[in-house]
């Protein structure tokens, strides 16, 4: 026998303890201490894209620009063919935006006359504050729709809210480890919420459908054949995100790094909230019908 095939064998109502406390640590961790934070186009701030054929050290820009300046927040990107410089005082200044731009032209050893090489945008507060209400509304509505179809599918409360739930525990996972590691919240990372989103749902209703549509198999059985499609699938998934975080680190590709960070995250989160929680709420809502009916 195998370890899966052993795993639902034993008191499996235990496992349900690791999730539940871990949906309240990774909440403290996302809400609370350290807390995920906002980046500058979902609060505000500066962008400066600067193109130019020299190679940028996007480390040492970094570094001389933070030793000059107060920026609250700082990040520099390179792309194909350029840079671009996200930023934000801790105080205000109109004036300093001159200084920081002057500054990024000598290090790129641009002249006054390349001044059509810069490309300044200001995402104003209330601007940002329009992105992350549209963001928060385009979250709540995927994940009303995802309730409606699963419940139109099941036609079942307790397996839709455990769908729900594993679905909620992977995003509340991922926010608490992107809290933890640095990476702020932005349109790309929300957009890498919502493709977790749809995966999660994937592997859950996998892992439902066999087990309501195999009933004259044993229970267990049943959920350890799925455990072992479902784990093939995740770690599948994990082994292409971590390909890509890895590659998008080395090229510096930050947009990227946080995408694949935030799925990664999301994965290993739906490896607990699939089978640690969502399996044995099944089971035991399945075995309780059967007691039921008998």
């Amino acid at each position: 026998m195998s370890f899966i095939d052993e795993f639902y064998k034993r008191d499996y109502r235990k496992y349900l303890i690791l999730p539940f406390f871990l949906f309240a640590v990774f909440g403290f961790l996302a809400f609370v201490f350290p807390g995920i934070s906002l980046g500058i186009d979902l609060r505000g701030g500066n962008m400066l894209v600067v193109g130019t054929n020299k190679p940028i050290d996007v480390h040492e820009l970094d570094s001389m620009l933070s030793k000059q300046f107060d920026f609250s927040e700082i990040r520099v990107i390179p792309f194909q063919g350029g840079v671009q410089v996200q930023y934000d005082f801790a105080n205000p200044d109109e004036n300093r935006h001159y200084l920081v731009e002057k500054t990024i032209m000598q290090y790129a050893g641009l002249s006054e006359s390349e001044q059509d090489k810069i490309q300044r945008t200001r995402v104003s507060p209330a601007l940002g504050s329009i992105f992350w209400n549209n963001a928060l509304w385009v979250l709540s509505i995927s994940l009303i729709a995802v309730i409606v179809v699963i419940f139109a599918f099941f036609r079942e409360v307790i397996p839709s809210i455990a769908v729900i739930l594993a679905a909620a525990f992977d995003i509340l996972a991922a926010l608490g480890l992107m809290s933890v590691f640095g990476i702020r919240l932005s349109l790309a990372s929300i957009s890498a919420l919502l493709m977790l989103v749809g995966y999660s749902v994937d592997t859950d209703i996998m892992l439902t459908t066999r087990l309501f549509r195999r009933r004259s198999v044993e229970i267990v059985h049943s959920a350890s054949e799925s455990m072992k499609t479902g784990l093939t699938m995740t770690f599948t998934s994990l082994g292409a995100v971590a390909v890509m975080l890895l590659l998008s680190w080395l090229w510096q590709m930050e947009l990227i790094v946080s995408i694949a960070a935030v799925m990664l995250f999301g994965l290993l989160g739906d490896l607990i909230s699939t089978w640690f929680m969502n399996a044995p709420i099944l089971m035991l809502y399945l075995k309780k019908k059967e007691k039921k009916k008998r």
